[in-house]
């Protein structure tokens, strides 16, 4: 069977929704791995500058060394020393900082191991001329020295700038990586924005038609409800104008034919009198028809007005109301104490009247007659019962006891409409409950019906 309209426009409005979320939330992801991103990249930029730098403080410390080296040798004048020595300590701090900052890159630290061998070199040669210079004065100093000097400090620049090309190389590659990164994220991010929307769009006009939908559907609903109460009061007033007018001429067949046995009573055969008994009795039994007819049809229409309910002394004072009405029966009934439900009082008087009355008219023949109320197991959700050891039933029609007018007995047996135990299906069916029968020609018929417990609101 294919689902109404107005559940799978929800359904599909559900899904795009879920959609739109799983977008949205996949968006938002991939902004936070783009910012991820964007952070480590602004990291490696900022690595590859700290590179470069160091570099270039290296190369600085290097010259402030050889330029204060070379003016002490021109001048002899220790002031030079100064800017020397600085340099000279300087380039042991340079030299580990790029050993750190290079960690990563293999080629870097072998450019390193090289350009640490020349400074090594570089600064021995520059202390072995400072050292001969203030030992021999002007004269000490050494043409070929400087020379050597000069070798090693371009030496020491060409690794230098090695160095920083490769930063360089590297920084030029981050940038384009980034600028790539950035656009396929932009790109991502909007084309998920833009499926989003769609999706929250969808879902939005799918609510909309769906609200739409729900709201035609409860003006039906109203329309419907409206047409129906006056329906159902049209025919109340029907009910009641059939049953008078049913009534009145059952009550002149009843009356007239009661009036005739009196008057002409004697002048009637036995044949006729039975007749006229006959008749009488048809038309009280289409009278307490009637009766229990209209009794059926009212059920379905009362509000329930639910509440706890003790059903033993129902039951008590349903017994004690068989027993006045035939105080020649020696019927036992054992009514089980503190049995309760939740449920209509009312209706549930209906329910006991039937099940118990019925108990008492099938048990009429039998000399020791038992009947028994009570609970299978208790609390109000529980199974009640009415048991008896009455005429019992064959439980091949078992399916027919609950139906209008369906009788196992015959009328010369046990008198009845066929009407009782229909009543009591539709009052336990409108508290959402069951009832069934199990029974055995000869040997009585227990009756179990349930409730709807704590589904049934209560009513203070």
């Amino acid at each position: 069977m294919a689902a109404p309209a107005g559940t799978l426009e929800r359904r599909w409005a559900a899904i795009a929704f879920a959609l739109a979320v799983i977008v949205l939330l996949g968006v938002f992801g991939l902004a936070w791995r783009s910012g991820e991103r964007l952070a480590a990249d602004a990291d490696w930029r900022q690595h590859t500058y700290e590179v470069i730098g160091e570099g270039r403080r290296l190369q600085n410390a290097l010259i402030d060394a050889e330029t204060g080296e070379r003016g002490y040798l021109l001048t002899g004048d220790a002031g030079f020393l100064e800017p020397f020595r600085s340099g000279a300590a300087e380039v042991g701090p340079c030299l580990l900082s790029l050993r750190r900052l290079t960690a990563d890159n293999l080629r870097q630290q072998r450019r390193l191991d090289a350009l640490e061998s020349l400074a090594r070199d570089e600064l021995a040669q520059l202390e072995g001329a400072v050292e001969v210079r203030g030992r021999a004065g002007a004269s000490g100093v050494s043409l070929a020295a400087s020379i050597e000097s000069r070798r090693l400090m371009d030496g020491l620049r060409a690794r230098l700038a090695e160095l920083e090309d490769e930063e360089a190389r590297l920084l030029a590659w981050r940038d384009r990586a980034l600028q790539t990164s950035i656009r396929g994220n932009g790109l991502s991010l909007a084309g998920g924005a833009l499926a989003s929307a769609l999706l929250l769009g969808a879902a939005f006009w799918l609510w909309r038609r769906e609200n739409a939908r729900r709201r035609q559907a409860e003006g039906a609903m109203q329309r419907l409800n409206a047409r129906l109460a006056a329906a159902n009061a049209e025919l109340e007033s029907f009910s009641y104008s059939v049953s008078h007018d049913l009534r009145a001429p059952l009550r002149a067949i009843d009356g007239f034919s009661h009036a005739l046995l009196e008057d002409a009573g004697e002048r009637l055969t036995r044949d006729d009198q039975a007749l006229l008994a006959r008749v009488r009795a048809a038309a009280q039994r289409m009278a307490q028809l009637i009766d229990d007819l209209l009794r059926l049809a009212r059920i379905s229409r009362l509000p329930l007005v639910v509440r706890e309910v003790d059903l033993s002394a129902l039951a008590e004072a349903i017994a004690g109301e068989l027993r006045a009405r035939d105080p020649d029966r020696p019927a036992r009934c054992e009514i089980e104490p503190g049995v309760h439900a939740r449920g209509d009082e009312r209706l549930l008087r209906i329910v006991l009247e039937n099940l118990l009355g019925n108990a008492w008219k099938f048990t009429r023949h039998q000399p020791e007659p038992r009947i028994a109320f009570g609970s299978e197991n208790g609390g109000p959700e529980g199974v009640y019962f009415v048991r008896d050891n009455g005429a019992g039933f064959d439980m091949a029609f078992a399916d027919k006891l609950f139906g209008p007018f369906q009788r196992l007995h015959s009328e010369r047996e046990f008198e009845g409409t066929g009407i009782g135990l229909a009543t009591v299906a539709r009052v336990v069916h409108i508290h959402g409950g069951q009832i069934w029968a199990e029974s055995e020609l000869g040997r009585g018929a227990v009756f179990r019906f349930t409730l709807g417990g704590d589904a049934l609101p209560t009513v203070t």
